[in-house]
């Protein structure tokens, strides 16, 4: 049975969402902010921020998703090489297979009647590039959240 990688990330927009169309599909593209309280050895704490690029491959309407939106993203985990100047650099990617709006960049909770049901989204078809590094398709499956 083969293993999948998964990632789970819950974090605000950093920016507005971009649509574009590759190959007659349309891609959604955020940055994600993810910030974790870390503490020092010197007793005090200090807020580290990790960004990650995502990638949405839907015809869900992406005029929701603006900056400092809550959401959370389920996909597949890739890093990002590469050098410049002679320096390595890498940056954490997200395959987005399922997201869902947790509160506006207002603070408020979407409507609910507004949002796309759960199955709908998590069903989202993936472009063949990344269908062909797959061996068996990932099962649609409800996630069991309490909000």
């Amino acid at each position: 049975m083969p293993i999948h990688h998964q990632i789970k990330v819950i974090g605000h927009l950093g920016g507005d969402a971009t649509v574009n169309n590759y190959q007659g599909n349309q891609v959604i593209n955020f940055n994600l902010a993810v910030a974790d309280d870390i503490k020092k050895q010197d007793g005090t704490w200090e807020q580290r921020t990790v960004w990650y690029h995502c990638s949405y491959w839907s015809d869900r309407n992406a005029e929701q998703l603006k900056k400092g939106t809550l959401v959370i993203v389920e996909g597949k985990p890739q890093v990002e090489m590469w050098e410049k100047d002679g320096v390595k650099k890498a940056q954490g990617k997200i395959i987005v297979e399922s997201m869902r709006i947790l509160s506006k960049a207002d603070g408020n909770r979407p409507n609910v009647q507004q949002q796309a049901p759960i199955q709908a989204i998590q069903q989202t078809p993936t472009p063949e590039y990344y269908q062909q590094q797959q061996q068996q398709p990932p099962s649609p499956k409800v996630d069991d959240l309490p909000f």
